[in-house]
């Protein structure tokens, strides 16, 4: 059995003809992360081009394509479901706008799920007593994280179209900040305890920024 992963993201399986179906999908939970790590690869080139922000076009949320699906209707709505990025908007639709609409929701939904994803790891190192003042999240360009000297962490806006284990990462990387502020070898002595495969992690990211 192989997994074939096409340019536009979509996944398929290439099995025997007698393979059930419970085989395959137990094939395929099997690669779940090399292909969520492949697809964001092959469709990571969308975050580099220009987008139109029109009808059909891919964008992504959690490291897998998603695509925007933009009707006319009595009310201004933005909302994410079943891998679609649904706007509704009154009147006809203004490109112009896409990006401010976009933030706006995927700054909605990382709020949500980078809280989520900061009780777990906390949880899961609370050995490590750690303890940040506050979790904020900002459209910025430049780096994915940042940890105030108060212990405010702020995250980017744009991790949110990345994997989960990527935005863990970045977590556990600003969290380690609480302990030393700079990047010397205490820093990373500590990052790696946290997140032993964070080198390969770190090279990803910077090469998808």
């Amino acid at each position: 059995m192989s997994i074939i992963i096409r340019r536009d993201g979509k996944v398929a399986a290439k099995v025997p003809l007698r393979t059930t179906d419970a085989d395959v999908a137990s094939f395929v939970k099997s690669k779940e992360r090399w292909i969520s790590k492949h697809v964001e690869r092959i469709t990571g080139s969308y975050d580099r081009q220009q987008m139109n922000y029109t009808n059909g076009e891919v964008h992504r949320f959690l490291g897998m394509p998603v695509t925007l699906m933009i009707r006319e209707s009595g009310k201004n709505a933005a909302y994410l479901s079943e891998g679609v990025i649904n706007i509704e908007c009154k009147g006809s639709w203004d490109p112009l706008k896409g990006e401010a609409v976009l933030n706006t929701l995927y700054k909605k939904l990382a709020l949500k799920i980078f809280n989520e994803r900061l009780t777990f790891l906390l949880e899961k190192f609370s050995a490590y007593n750690f303890k940040p003042a506050a979790l904020k999240v900002r459209t910025t360009i430049s780096r994915w994280g940042s940890c105030s000297a108060k212990g405010s962490i702020t995250l980017s806006t744009n991790l949110i179209k990345k994997r989960v284990d990527l935005i863990d990462y970045v977590i556990l990387h600003e969290l380690c900040h609480l302990r030393h502020r700079n990047h010397g070898p205490n820093f990373y002595k500590l990052l790696e305890e946290v997140c032993p495969d964070y080198r390969e992690i770190r090279k990803e990211l910077r090469e998808n920024m």
